[in-house]
């Protein structure tokens, strides 16, 4: 059914299920600021400390890929990589070479990162750094499911939850079984892609204030595995004693971002009315919890909510909601989320066919973006 005017209809569903999704960080090191890194570099730069121009390099490229500067944070990966390799600085290496791979599969060239990833594995093999080497098969994990090579893909995922398992490492546990989740699903075993519920339980092991990244993906896994075994009625059922739970501690956080995974399970669902009010109810949540990424999460959930709707009025809202959401990213420097949210908004004033809207939308971003 299109709507009114339009000579393009909208599909009613919601493609929000990915067999790869975004790489959480496997440790819980804090990150610091692309401005604070920055400094840092120069100042190591200026005292002629290669080893540690080479580890601020490394925090620079986190701190740039985490913002969605995916060229910048690749520039200062290969930068540190050269530096580490002068000073044959093994651990360094390695840990620029993950960075490099998580950079591509970030900007959506896993191919180009995979080589970069294996090497990072070798050399924490003969460094025996089991747990980087876990967080490494990961990255390659991720990757091979992006090539759609599903076999690797789950071969590389396993052996880093064993380390992880051995370890026991839960935040590593937790993401591998998602990823496992992922790269069976993708090869069609969907039965055995319910792992993913394993991985939303083994999130109930991390602090709260470690679980949000974790449990997020865990959620997202499990409700691609039930969409396609066409029983979310199930994920429902596994992601609101969650959603209880943290209502319960009183984590508002928590609460709120269990809350959109919610809503777009409704969305997912054909259940529009349903969407939007749950989507308002984590928007809500996350202001009283003052937080600011959850906040932008929840609207764009909403404004994707009214984009299946029917009518300009629903286009209107989405395309409100999604412009809030995408000036909150841009606050938190968080580009890649941003222009996401800001293709819901295209998709919109297209929907209402103000295609000169949607061409000024997409090209002030396309100015901006430079992944």
């Amino acid at each position: 059914q299109g709507r009114r005017g339009s000579s393009t209809a909208i599909p009613r569903r919601s493609s929000q299920i990915h067999p790869a999704m975004s790489l959480v960080d496997f440790s819980v090191a804090p990150s610091v600021s692309v401005d604070l890194a920055s400094q840092q570099v120069e100042t190591a730069k200026r005292a002629g400390r290669k080893g540690d121009e080479a580890a601020a390099l490394r925090s620079l490229a986190k701190a740039q890929l985490i913002s969605g500067a995916h060229l910048d944070a690749l520039q200062s990966a290969t930068t540190a990589l050269a530096l580490c390799r002068e000073t044959s600085d093994r651990a360094g290496e390695a840990g620029a070479l993950q960075l490099a791979a998580a950079v591509q599969l970030a900007r959506g060239l896993g191919e180009e990162g995979l080589y970069a990833a294996r090497e990072a594995v070798k050399i924490y093999k003969d460094l025996k750094d089991r747990l980087n080497e876990a967080a490494t098969l990961y990255t390659v994990a991720e990757v091979r499911i992006m090539a759609q090579d599903f076999k690797e893909a789950q071969a590389s995922a396993q052996e880093g939850l064993d380390i992880a398992k051995s370890l026991g490492n839960k935040r590593g546990e937790a993401l591998l079984l998602s990823t496992l989740s992922a790269a069976r699903l993708g090869a069609g075993a969907k039965e055995e892609a319910l792992v993913a519920k394993e991985a939303l339980d083994a999130c109930q092991g991390l602090p709260s204030g470690e679980a949000g990244a974790v449990e997020d993906k865990a959620i997202d896994a499990l409700i691609a595995v039930h969409a396609a075994r066409k029983s979310l009625d199930e994920a429902m059922d596994a992601v609101k004693p969650v959603r209880d739970r943290h209502q319960s501690a009183g984590n508002k956080s928590l609460e709120a971002a269990t809350t959109v995974k919610l809503a777009k399970i409704h969305a997912m669902q054909d259940e529009f009315s349903s969407a939007v009010m749950v989507a308002k109810q984590a928007v809500s949540l996350a202001q009283d919890a003052g937080d600011k990424p959850c906040e932008a999460a929840a609207r764009g959930q909403l404004a994707r909510a009214h984009l299946a709707g029917l009518g300009n009025d629903e286009l209107e809202q989405a395309q409100k909601f999604a412009t809030e959401a995408a000036a909150i990213y841009r606050e938190l420097a968080d580009r890649s989320s941003e222009a996401a949210v800001l293709e819901v908004a295209i998709n919109a004033v297209v929907a209402k066919e103000d295609y000169e809207e949607g061409i000024r939308i997409g090209t002030e971003a396309l100015e901006r973006f430079k992944f």
